[in-house]
């Protein structure tokens, strides 16, 4: 494998057709292994991926010129990307090392909830499906419960878990999902999002694995729900964005 900079992994994408990237950029993060910034023209890069290959940089090409998904060879692009050997490696050694005391603050803001877009009507039923589902799927597993919100600013994504420590432990801060989720024509993409967000929280609880990795996906079959970062089924948004939801869905038998 060799060791790219900066400049030389820019080049070497946009020599197989990613025309649109402007810059690349190594980060020694903890969590976030690569992401598209500034409209798909910057690419955020752990620094893992320093040591690269031919087919890696075949695969972060393809995905830069398709950043809101497209054909199977994007989702598998992407799914080969997380398993590169260097990012797992840098990524053991980086979280072997404590955060700085500001890290830690900002992780402990990260915990607490963010707005509720529910109406009461709807909360109850966040939290009675919340219940149903970890009687059902997660027994034991589970806080009997967390807190729970829907999201109106939410677009493409559809839920999401904020994961922590408090006090030296590990610790859920909340579950969100998109409000679109409410909408009739969501209904089974919003059980089937509940238990994959559901799935990282056993998965983060019990093994320490707060991303995509072979804890989660072996949790998610157990459950029922698709073992990919991505959901194949398309969400169905309002029209309006500004429009309200205001039904309430019924509980899934």
């Amino acid at each position: 494998m060799t060791p790219l900079t900066e400049e030389a992994f820019l080049d070497a994408l946009r020599s197989r057709g990613a025309d649109r990237l402007r810059r690349v950029r190594f980060r020694r993060n903890r969590r976030t292994i690569w992401s598209l910034t500034q409209g798909g023209t910057v690419l955020n890069l752990h620094v893992g991926y320093r040591q690269t290959t031919p087919d890696l940089l075949d695969h972060f090409a393809l995905i830069v010129r398709h950043p809101r998904g497209g054909p199977p060879a994007v989702r598998r692009a992407r799914d080969r990307v997380q398993r590169h050997p260097p990012l797992r490696e840098a990524l053991r050694r980086i979280r072997a090392t404590p955060p700085p005391r500001s890290s830690r603050r900002r992780a402990r803001r990260c915990l607490r909830p963010g707005p509720n877009c529910a109406t009461p009507e709807q909360q109850a039923y966040l939290e009675a499906l919340y219940r149903r589902l970890a009687a059902r799927s997660f027994p034991d597993a589970l806080p009997r419960m967390l807190p729970l919100r829907l999201s109106r600013r939410m677009r493409s994504t559809l839920g999401w878990v904020a994961l922590g420590e408090r006090e030296g432990s590990r610790a859920v801060g909340e579950l969100a999902l998109n409000l679109d989720l409410m909408l009739e024509v969501n209904d089974e993409l919003r059980v089937d999002v509940m238990l994959h967000e559901m799935a990282h929280i056993e998965a983060w609880l019990l093994h320490a694995d707060r991303g995509h990795g072979a804890a989660w996906k072996s949790i998610a079959r157990r459950v029922g729900c698709r073992p990919r970062a991505r959901f194949d089924t398309p969400l169905i948004a309002r029209a309006d964005r500004g429009d309200r939801i205001l039904r309430v869905p019924p509980l899934p038998a």
